[in-house]
């Protein structure tokens, strides 16, 4: 049988996971992602089974923030400041993607000829700045154009981490950093980010967003 001490720091664990805190919201994106078509259609087509499941994963988080009536407001300066001067970079959408991250995907892609293949729905080419960052703001404001830039930076992500010797736990946790804090970040900044408790951003209490993609994985 568990001791007692066992058994309280098993409670204690429970209490400050993410799911005990926002229980509600991680139940309702549960059910989002499992009940919306989109995400096994995009995302099956694109990558590996198993890495359907842990693209799912990565996102849920975010998709447990989010905030429809913030999110138009975000949308909105984006239109007014990154479309005219790039000057502003706020998460939009259901995924939470900055413009600076499409752009970054957008760019690994031209420099893969396998990506560049595979995903040249992604690549802009007008020469028109104002109107590329225009297309850009409105793929990220729907949910299956945000699928498919996860889908290419599932890629990305998978084809830096290979050759490393990873257990499944520590290939999320690093894809789910790279997905939260920058896709190009040195393997140094990946372990020390993972130290570091800064999800949800507007929340007192905060977590660490890799281990908060843990929890959704491991449901």
């Amino acid at each position: 049988s568990l001791s007692l001490s066992t058994m309280i720091v098993s409670l204690l664990f429970a209490c400050s996971s993410y799911f005990a805190t926002y229980f509600e919201e991680s139940k309702q994106t549960l059910q989002f992602i499992s009940s919306n078509q989109t995400f096994t259609d995009i995302l099956g087509k694109n990558l590996k089974e198993e890495d359907v499941l842990v693209a799912k994963s990565i996102v849920a988080p975010e998709i447990s923030q989010y905030s429809p009536i913030e999110d138009k407001i975000q949308i909105r300066t984006l239109y007014l400041l990154y479309e005219k001067y790039g000057t502003a970079n706020f998460s939009i959408g259901m995924l939470q993607m900055k413009p600076s991250f499409a752009e970054q995907v957008e760019k690994l892609i031209l420099l893969d000829s396998t990506l560049r293949k595979k995903y040249r729905n992604l690549i802009i080419n007008t020469c028109d700045t104002a109107h590329n960052r225009r297309i850009r703001i409105e793929r990220l404001s729907q949910l299956s154009w945000q699928l498919e830039y996860l889908s290419a930076f599932m890629q990305i992500a998978s084809n830096r981490l290979n050759g490393k010797v990873l257990s499944i736990n520590k290939r999320i946790q690093y894809i789910a950093t790279m997905y939260n804090s920058g896709l190009l970040l040195d393997f140094q900044s990946i372990e020390n980010a993972l130290r570091a408790k800064q999800f949800p951003h507007w929340s007192v209490k905060k977590f660490n967003y890799a281990e908060c993609v843990l929890e959704f994985y491991q449901k």
